[in-house]
């Protein structure tokens, strides 16, 4: 018995280490195909899009196959291994497949989306098998650690959680740490040895206690064997409770699945908003993701505590959805407000050194989305222990539910993107992922009402109007001011604003007119006209182009080259900027 739990702990410090390497080597993909993919949101979304695609295609088949496993340990290991063997060799296949593209490029001509298509298909592809491996882990693992049919939430959610918590470091360290001191191939083998270091000692200790659960057997008699007591048994080996009505799974699967979609317009919209207040750096897309999946990690560990003693689990994941709504709304509003909030900040930056000032931009972010991230890190524990419905199918439950909740993720992270911020705003693309959680709560709460009677539940249904009356009466925010790039511009004034800082608006805009705004796929644009009749364009806060002093600028680069060459006949412009260089 002391042996079994040995190896449940020690499940739990892999599979930490192994959620340090998937992240390392999501973010070391990301820069490998910026060099064959250029750095632009299409090799972000390939990798991305990679990542989670296997994640719920392994966690879905091994969910099948998992329960049917009777050494689940060494079967992870193998996969453990098998991912950092693959991955090895994943930077000299990138570069197999340069040939390839070039060959498809040269043939397809001026047909540019459907190469960026082709791209796509290529280097997904190539990412697929790998992360197909890592999303099988989960299901296998949670087959190996759950012992208890009543501890069946605390396992599971304790699993995820500290996986979750080893892709926090590895996210946060390879971005600060690893790539800055070690350069992109010395990562990789620093991802690939710790695989291979899991594997080693996974699958020795399985074969090491094989070994010893054989010699033990042979030198016990047979009628020495402790029958277990009933009750025992059923808690060990089945603890079956009543199966849910097939409307009741399809409507947990679909809550699990929109869940994942809104989850990601949550991400996507922050990650966009705090782009225009902290600037539009990668070191402060690293503190945004880095913060999201810190919540995420808190919130299954705190409810895996409590979740296998809840009664009407029905009722639990409906008031998360409910609040996981509610304090996004709250959230929204303190974005708006994040300008004036952070005044202080910027105006105090030349005080902090870079760490300092990075820090104090995280800890910002971390009290922000810390509610509603551990709200949706509660939901997979709760998820798992629902569809969880005998000690048997555990696997199946688990790899059921990531996979679900994975797509959804794949598709709100593609369509907010995309489609809700382009045609909605960022904005309106956080409103309707606010409404999906309401809506996803109504849904549970309507089930845990047919499950188990009216009783005290009115109180939560009187709820459910004035949270969405709520939703419709929260300010719309000050957009100009957001995209006003304060973080770049509040220094140069800040005799005056430390004096007055309700003088933001006019300081930053001044006597101007708002030509044009747009939130598109990639960043914000905005283009304003001054006094004299000056005009200037800010991405993401920056000025980027102005008829003033850049106009010289964007002339030059666009006469020099002309006059140096003796013949021109072809022109190459990269980036279009404001279109005068061009």
């Amino acid at each position: 018995m002391k042996r079994d739990q040995g190896l449940r702990t020690l499940a739990l410090v892999v599979f930490f280490l192994s959620g340090i390497s998937g992240l390392i080597y999501q973010v070391v993909w990301t820069k490998l195909l910026g060099l064959t993919m250029g750095n632009s949101m299409l090799s972000i979304t390939t990798v991305v899009t990679a990542f989670m695609g296997g994640l719920a295609l392994g966690s879905f088949f091994a969910g099948r196959l998992s329960d049917r496993i009777k050494s689940p340990f060494l079967v992870f290991g193998i996969l453990e291994g098998l991912v950092g063997i693959y991955c090895l060799i994943i930077p000299s296949i990138i570069d197999a497949t340069e040939p390839l593209m070039q060959s498809i490029y040269q043939s397809l001509g001026p047909q540019f989306l459907t190469f960026r298509v082709v791209q796509f298909l290529i280097a997904g592809g190539v990412l697929l098998f790998p992360t197909t491996l890592m999303g099988a882990t989960l299901p296998v693992l949670s087959k190996h650690v759950t012992a208890r049919f009543d501890r069946v939430g605390w396992s599971v959610g304790r699993l995820y959680a500290i996986n979750t918590f080893g892709a926090v470091v590895g996210a946060f360290a390879t971005g600060f740490v690893f790539i800055p001191n070690l350069g992109l191939s010395r990562t990789i083998f620093l991802g690939v040895s710790i695989n291979l270091a899991i594997a080693v000692v996974v699958i020795g200790c399985w074969m090491f206690t094989r070994k010893s659960q054989a010699s033990r057997t042979a030198s016990v008699k047979d009628d020495q064997v402790p029958q277990p007591l009933p009750d025992e048994e059923e808690v060990a080996t089945g603890g079956a409770t009543n199966p849910l009505t097939r409307l009741a799974l399809w409507s947990v699967l679909l809550c699990f699945f929109v869940s994942g979609f809104a989850a990601m317009g949550f991400q996507i919209g922050w990650t966009r908003v705090l782009s225009l207040v902290f600037g539009p750096s990668v070191y402060n897309f690293t503190l945004t993701v880095t913060t999201f999946i810190l919540g995420l990690a808190l919130g299954a560990i705190i409810f895996a505590r409590f979740v296998d003693r809840t009664r009407d689990l029905f009722l639990l994941l409906a008031g998360c959805q409910f609040l996981i709504g509610l304090s996004g709304l709250f959230v929204m509003k303190m974005f708006g407000d994040l300008p004036v909030d952070l005044l202080d900040l910027y105006l105090a930056a030349d005080q902090f050194s870079f760490g300092m000032f990075q820090f104090a931009q995280f800890r910002r972010a971390f009290i922000l989305m810390l509610v509603p991230t551990i709200l949706m890190g509660a939901v997979f524990p709760i998820a798992a222990k629902i569809l969880a419905r005998d000690l048997r199918q555990v696997g199946r439950a688990v790899g059921n539910a990531y996979s679900v909740n994975t797509v959804g993720s794949i598709l709100g992270s593609f369509l907010t993107g995309f489609v809700l911020i382009p045609v909605l705003g960022i904005q309106g693309a956080l409103y309707f992922s606010v409404f999906l959680y309401l809506a996803v709560g109504i849904l549970l709460l309507g089930i845990s009402l047919a499950q188990n009677g009216f009783r005290f539940r009115f109180v939560p249904v009187c709820l459910l109007a004035p949270a969405f009356l709520l939703a419709l009466i929260v300010p719309k925010w000050d957009s100009e001011i957001l995209g006003s790039g304060v973080y770049l511009y509040a220094q140069r004034h800040k005799d005056v604003l430390r004096e007055d800082p309700g003088k933001i608006r006019e300081i930053m805009l001044g006597d101007t007119e708002l030509l044009y705004y747009e939130e598109g796929i990639t960043t914000t644009v905005s283009i304003r006209k001054a006094e004299g009749g000056l005009v200037y364009m800010k991405t993401s806060g920056k000025t980027d182009a102005s008829s003033a002093e850049d106009m010289y600028t964007q002339i030059l680069c666009g006469h020099i080259p002309m006059m140096l060459h003796p013949a021109p006949k072809e022109i190459c412009v990269i980036g279009l900027g404001s279109g005068v260089t061009l």
